[in-house]
C-alpha cells in the first residue's frame, strides 16, 4: 500500500528555521516508521528537494517562483499530483494547522483516499497485513 505523508513544512512561512527543520525531520522519521511497517511512502519533502534540482517534464519552464504565494502554489500543484498516485494519506502532527495539508486532506477525501493519522496506519500494519486480511492472505 502506498501512503502519502501530509503535514506542515513551514506553516505558511510563519515558523522559524528551527521549527521548519523539526517539521522536515518529523517527515523523515515518520517515513522511516511507515516504511519499516511495510508501506511504500511518498514524501512531499523528498519531492520538493528533487524539484529544486530536477525541474524535468514540468508544464512550465521549471523555474521555481520567488514570490512566496506563487512558490507555495507551484509546490502544491506538484505534490498534489504525487499524492493522487497513492492509496492513502498519513497525516503528521499539526497537519490541521497547515493550509497546504488541509487542502491535501480535502482533495484526498474528495478522490476517495483514506486519510488517517500516521499512528493509525502503524496500528493497522501491526494488527494485520496491508491488504486487510488478519489471517496473512496477500490479496493476490
Amino acid at each position: 500500500m502506498r501512503l502519502y505523508l501530509c503535514g506542515p513544512v513551514s506553516l505558511g512561512g510563519t515558523c522559524t528555521p528551527e521549527q521548519e527543520r523539526a517539521f522536515i525531520k518529523h517527515f523523515h522519521d515518520v517515513e522511516e516508521m511507515l516504511t519499516s511497517a511495510g508501506y511504500i511512502v511518498e514524501s512531499p519533502v523528498k519531492a520538493i528537494h528533487r524539484m529544486q534540482f530536477l525541474c524535468v517534464g514540468l508544464p512550465d519552464d521549471g523555474n521555481i517562483p520567488v514570490e512566496p504565494a506563487a512558490r507555495w502554489q507551484w509546490y502544491m500543484r506538484r505534490t498534489v499530483i504525487q499524492m493522487l498516485t497513492c492509496d492513502g494519506v498519513a497525516t503528521l502532527d499539526r497537519a490541521s494547522e497547515s493550509r497546504g495539508a488541509i487542502k491535501e486532506m480535502d482533495i484526498a477525501m474528495t478522490f476517495g483516499l483514506q486519510v488517517k493519522p500516521f499512528g493509525a496506519w502503524l496500528r493497522i500494519a501491526n494488527s494485520e497485513d496491508l491488504y486487510g486480511y488478519a489471517d496473512g492472505r496477500t490479496g493476490t
